[in-house]
């Protein structure tokens, strides 16, 4: 007996396993991408005491996110960061009212997030000599973010 080679079923089943075959590729491929991309990032934070009014700690905790402070970071511990992305994972604030700022770093190296933390205060504490800045918290330990 011979087969027809034209009929439309051979046909449709050559398209579904292509189609089947492109869906598990693509997947395949996204999975890998993905998979390389999802590194796990550290947290850790320092904390300063600033002894000044509220309007000067509003203005140190926007001195501490200012471009000189983060290039002087970057170029200080050679980090392979531009300012953007350093910004990003980078937090500055005011813990309530009160006269504590917050200092938060988040990256895929734990002890390069402390080092970050640690520096930032040290500057501050350098740069804004005026005031009496002194370190309440090192940051020391990480805490595993994602």
């Amino acid at each position: 007996m011979k087969k027809d080679v034209n009929h439309p079923f051979v046909f449709i089943n050559k398209k579904r396993i292509f189609i089947l075959f492109s869906v598990v590729m693509m997947s395949a491929t996204g999975y890998l991408l993905y998979g390389q991309s999802d590194k796990a990032l550290f947290q850790t934070s320092t904390q300063l005491m600033v002894e000044t009014d509220s309007e000067t700690m509003t203005a140190i905790v926007a001195m501490i996110k200012d471009d000189i402070i983060i290039e002087e970071l970057i170029k200080e511990l050679q980090l392979p960061y531009s300012k953007k992305s350093l910004t990003k994972n980078f937090n500055v604030q005011r813990v309530d009212d009160s006269q504590v700022i917050r200092i938060s770093v988040v990256d895929t190296e734990p002890d390069r997030a402390v080092l970050i933390a640690n520096t930032t205060a040290r500057i501050i504490r350098n740069e804004l000599e005026i005031y009496n800045i002194s370190q309440l918290i090192e940051a020391k330990s990480h805490i595993k973010y994602r």
